[in-house]
């Protein structure tokens, strides 16, 4: 059986539909890594975006309050 596809021996030269899919998934990791070194390389510089993290914190402090809220609901005595 081919590393490939589990229908092709393994001397077989891909043609057709499985020759798409592996090339296909092959484009789709290569894209998965780019993203993750540009993603990587703007955490290492520091550069985020100003706005984006703001609103992610944002986003984070209504959770924390909402989190509190709901606590609050069912435990009283953890308000102290």
């Amino acid at each position: 059986m081919s590393a490939y596809s589990p229908t092709l021996g393994r001397t077989t030269e891909m043609h057709g539909l499985d020759r798409l899919l592996v090339r296909l998934g092959t484009n789709l990791t290569t894209l998965g890594h780019r993203r993750a070194a540009a993603r990587s390389a703007v955490l290492a510089s520091g550069r985020e975006r100003p706005h984006a993290s703001r609103a992610t914190r944002g986003v984070w402090s209504q959770h924390l309050e909402r989190e509190r809220d709901n606590s609050a609901q069912h435990h009283p005595l953890l308000l102290r």
